[in-house]
């Protein structure tokens, strides 16, 4: 018995056409493997960039110390120190139903705090992966007050 063999061209046409309707998948299916364990979202800058500009409602926290909030911030961010002995509390203070972009300086204690966001029953949050660093590294602009 001789294996069935597909023309060159069918096999080629096949193969973009998987690609094409890959492509055409929508947005939160692709993104699903950058979900992380506890099942928020990580994002690179420009990506967080355009999450916030097409999304007025999100809340951006921004966990670094005060200090470092007044040298330079994410417009319209509010900000909690994940140092404080009341992180938590202050994380608990806040809607678990909201929608977050969530940063720090690298990402290190933004990342540390995912796993409390999750115990308080946070349900949106999206990682700024690189935290403000990697914001500014891609152009995109600071606040000061």
């Amino acid at each position: 018995m001789t294996p069935l063999r597909l023309p060159r061209f069918l096999l080629v046409a096949a193969v973009v056409m998987n690609m094409l309707l890959l492509a055409a998948l929508p947005a939160p299916l692709q993104a699903a493997e950058a979900r992380d364990k506890y099942g928020y979202l990580h994002v690179k800058a420009p990506e967080a960039a355009q999450i916030v500009a097409a999304t007025p409602d999100i809340i951006i926290l921004d966990i670094r110390t005060a200090e470092e909030f007044a040298d330079g911030h994410l417009a319209g961010a509010v900000n909690i120190d994940y140092y404080a002995k009341d992180f938590a509390a202050q994380l608990a203070a806040l809607d678990p139903a909201a929608r977050y972009l969530l940063h720090c300086r690298s990402g290190n204690r933004s990342g540390r705090a995912l796993p409390v966001m999750r115990e308080l029953n946070f349900t949106e949050v999206i990682h700024l992966d690189g935290g403000i660093l990697a914001w500014t590294s891609a152009g995109q602009p600071l606040a000061r007050n």
